[in-house]
């Protein structure tokens, strides 16, 4: 548990300065240099230099040594990482699919609907689905966003095999080259000009 007492660990808050400082400073001479769009240049290289990081940080530890067996990154927290991302990979292609017919704030908010009611489709739907065909059409459409969320096992202190993450890495892909078609097939007819 935190305290009052921990130091603060200079090594996490100085590289994500330098990624927040070098984000903002290479978008603004990109934007004055190129005319690239200062957001969404800052956004892309706050992603990569804060993967960057992330990976400097995984090697060097608290004392700014190179000690990776101390730098307290276990293997869940890592596995929890490629689950959300793989959860992310989810709503980006159903903003995607929802973006060829709708504007932005009907697709967020369809995106956020989404992935609430992925979190508890298994209570919502899975019960009723024996009695109720609403359950079971939901069941299938609604995608099953439990599975990427481990935050059970994590606080018990359960082991996250490889296997489970190669089961929810087939789903993500089926799941999204499904709603990926539906988007191709959403868009042919759309009127663009």
């Amino acid at each position: 548990m935190e305290s009052a007492a921990d130091e603060h660990d200079w090594t996490v808050l100085a590289a994500a300065g330098i990624v927040f400082a070098a984000a903002i400073l290479l978008s603004a001479f990109f934007n004055y240099s190129y005319d690239w769009k200062f957001s969404s240049t800052a956004i892309v290289l706050a992603g990569i230099l804060g993967t960057l990081a992330m990976t400097f940080l995984f090697f060097i530890d608290r004392n700014w040594k190179f000690n990776p067996a101390n730098n307290r990154i276990n293997p869940v927290d890592i596995y929890g990482s490629i689950l959300l991302l793989l959860g992310a990979i989810i709503i980006v292609a159903l903003a995607v699919a929802l973006s060829s017919r709708f504007n932005i704030v009907i697709t967020l908010s369809a995106c956020i609907g989404i992935f609430l009611l992925g979190l508890v489709s298994a209570y919502v739907f899975a019960r009723f689905e024996d009695v109720y065909l609403w359950a079971k059409i939901g069941k299938y459409l609604v995608p099953d966003l439990q599975v990427v969320w481990i935050s059970d096992a994590i606080y018990e202190e359960k082991p996250i095999p490889a296997k489970y993450i190669g089961i929810v890495a087939s789903y993500t892909l089926c799941y999204t080259t499904g709603i990926l078609a539906l988007a191709v097939a959403l868009f042919q007819r759309r009127q663009v000009g």
